[in-house]
């Protein structure tokens, strides 16, 4: 029996797709599309002129293809509405008003589009809480399809991160995290199965009252690098990650003013070296100093891993599993980093990675490193082994295949 599979996504994925959350996606689509035991169909929310869509389309010829193309005018309404007008509309509507119009219309423009063609979905994969949020809506329209979706990181965990404000503002965040927490856990009532990346984040939608019979935690997929360590004297402090995410500017700024200008000011030889697509040209303006380059995009940074003595990840905001740390560690790379930067690794400090959370501990942890780099090799070995036993995202897909299997039966 060939399972009709339906993916539903907010933006088009291939192998060539920048953000780490995209790649994930496209590990378990290609696998599903090479399966003979599924016949898949796609139902991507994409942008004009997104190379990303154009790169899917020649990656999955044979899929059956419902995607949805914005238009650039409505992708400006869009921006404007998630920025301020839907926070004014929930306190006057309700949860109903978190829900994204946009994405709303052209979703329903691809059910329809589904309906027509007699097509009939088993199983629908929503992907990321910006489609979950519709899960009520496909059931409605697929009754019989079997639901999955999965929660790269869980939504209003990060919302409540960001809640940075304070005085007259702090209720009205505190209502509008509320509001959208209720609409991610009554969306996830709908599913079969949701898919989470990491044991903490299972503990939280168990803590919220989600059946641990309908979790599936699996290994996300993530980069392996193969860090060529040389005796050479190695200078570069690196940082790994898309810049056009707020968060990720944040902690580099951060650790840029707070921790390397005053280890620089001891060590003038080091480089903060900083890998990652789509920076503001803003944003290089505010925090250039010496000793400080910005790659932009690689498509292969092992070099620069093999370049550095460690990684850094003074993350303060987000929520799930950080790809990012995994490919450091996975490389070989000890990383520095936080509370944020770590969960859902389950590594120990210290053994597996160095951990850091004020300025001073980057500054004693990079200095240490530079002065013994044995302990450095220790900690990547320690962690490349960690991540090898711990994250087998082939052994995932075997695990998500099963389940699916299991309620076709």
């Amino acid at each position: 029996m060939t399972i009709k599979t339906l993916i539903v996504a907010p933006c088009p994925v291939s192998d060539r797709v920048a953000h780490a959350g995209g790649r994930v996606l496209n590990f378990y689509l290609n696998k599903f599309y090479n399966d003979p035991q599924f016949e898949v169909a796609l139902l991507m929310i994409t942008i004009s002129n997104d190379r990303d869509y154009d790169y899917m389309i020649e990656e999955y010829p044979k899929c059956l293809n419902f995607s949805q193309e914005i238009k650039q005018l409505p992708r400006v309404f869009r921006y404007i509405y998630n920025k301020s007008v839907k926070k004014i509309a929930v306190q006057i509507y309700g949860k109903r008003s978190i829900i994204d119009p946009f994405t709303e219309r052209y979703l329903n423009k691809g059910i329809k589009q589904i309906l027509n063609s007699g097509w009939d979905p088993d199983i629908v994969i929503l992907e990321w809480t910006q489609t979950i949020i519709f899960s009520s809506t496909i059931k409605q329209f697929f009754p019989n399809a079997r639901l999955f979706g999965t929660e790269q990181d869980v939504f209003f965990q990060g919302l409540s991160r960001r809640n940075i404000t304070s005085g007259i503002f702090q209720r009205w965040n505190n209502r509008i995290i509320a509001l959208e927490k209720e609409v991610e856990l009554s969306a996830i009532s709908y599913l079969n199965f949701v898919t989470v990346y990491n044991n903490k984040d299972k503990e939280l939608l168990l803590d919220e009252g989600v059946e641990d019979i309908k979790i599936q935690v699996i290994a996300p997929y993530f980069s392996k690098y193969e860090r060529n360590y040389s005796k050479k004297i190695q200078n570069k402090i690196l940082f790994f990650g898309a810049m056009n995410r707020w968060e990720n500017q944040e902690a580099v700024e951060w650790f840029i003013k707070k921790v390397f200008i005053p280890v620089y000011n001891l060590d003038c030889e080091l480089e903060f070296c900083i890998v990652g697509g789509n920076v503001p040209k803003d944003f290089i303006g505010r925090v250039e100093v010496s000793g400080v380059t910005f790659t932009g995009f690689v498509d292969d940074p092992t070099r620069l891993f093999s370049e550095s003595f460690c990684m850094v990840a003074p993350l303060h905001y987000g929520a799930g599993i950080k790809i990012k740390v995994l490919e450091g560690m996975a490389a070989g790379l000890p990383v520095l980093t936080g509370d944020i930067g770590i969960e859902g690794i389950e590594a120990v400090p210290i053994r597996h990675y160095i951990h850091c959370e004020k300025e001073s501990d980057y500054i004693q942890a990079i200095m240490n490193l530079k002065e013994l780099p044995e302990n450095g090799i220790q900690v990547g070995s320690e962690a490349k082994r960690h991540v090898q036993m711990k994250f087998d995202y082939n052994e995932g897909y075997e695990i998500y295949k099963s389940n699916m299997l299991s309620l076709m039966e």
